[in-house]
């Protein structure tokens, strides 16, 4: 592989699909060309700090927290592109991207939809409800939240390597995820869907509100898609690194 191949760290295999439409589960770590290097982590700052370390073990010389978030400010619908320039977690521990990289991919994504390069927060659980939403916009800025960049910035910071975050918006602000889908999920972000099955039948009300979330998720893996097309194999990353 040549020196400017780029890490992808992915927490669900469904987010991986924006990716390849081969079948992946999470552990998965594989090569796409000579370019690019995938991991599919599962959900959270530990999964995603290993994989990282995985990516750069195989050769990897940039690292790309891919995949979805949720939106905290109510300008981004489900679909938009968040190209943070930042990332902060719930500590208030703040991370530059690169920015020759960002440059880079933000040149690249022209003409494909509304793209944000405001902050983007780390948070250590999902942002459930639309008032912790708020609430987490107000107190640190940022528009949209994950559970693994920062993590991934971390690593990529210790080992000077550059960075980039690129994240499609799936739920918006407004937005509080049904219960339902909160009880199915497991620790690694998996859906439990005997338990979701059962979350339904208890509470019907609910189902409109997980078809709802099912289509926004849909929406956004377009726009990681095509984000992808986009980028091109290599993801914006050249071979002088930042």
């Amino acid at each position: 592989m040549n020196a400017a191949v780029a890490g992808l760290i992915v927490a669900l295999p469904e987010e991986c699909r924006s990716l390849t439409s081969r079948g992946t589960r999470r552990g998965d770590c594989f090569a796409l060309g000579d370019a690019r290097l995938v991991c599919v982590a599962g959900v959270g700052r530990d999964n995603a700090a290993r994989a990282a370390h995985q990516l750069m073990e195989r050769g990897a010389r940039g690292l790309v927290s891919w995949g979805c978030a949720a939106a905290l400010s109510p300008a981004l619908r489900p679909g938009d592109m968040c190209l943070p320039a930042e990332i902060v977690d719930t500590h208030a521990r703040r991370w530059p991207v690169s920015e020759a990289w960002h440059r880079r991919a933000r040149h690249a994504l022209e003409g494909a939809g509304e793209v944000c390069a405001a902050t983007l927060l780390t948070t250590d659980r999902p942002v459930a409800t639309a008032a912790h939403k708020r609430a987490l916009a107000t107190r640190t800025g940022a528009v949209a939240a994950d559970m693994e960049s920062a993590a991934v910035a971390a690593v990529a910071h210790e080992h000077d390597l550059p960075f980039l975050t690129v994240r499609a918006i799936a739920d918006p602000a407004e937005v509080s995820l049904p219960r339902a889908a909160m009880r199915a999920l497991d620790a690694a972000g998996t859906v439990r869907r005997i338990t979701l099955f059962g979350e339904v039948l208890r509470h019907p009300g609910e189902l409109g509100a997980l078809l709802r979330l099912a289509s926004q998720f849909r929406t956004a893996l377009r726009a990681l898609a095509r984000s992808a097309d986009r980028m091109g194999p290599g993801m914006q990353l050249d071979e002088g690194g930042a």
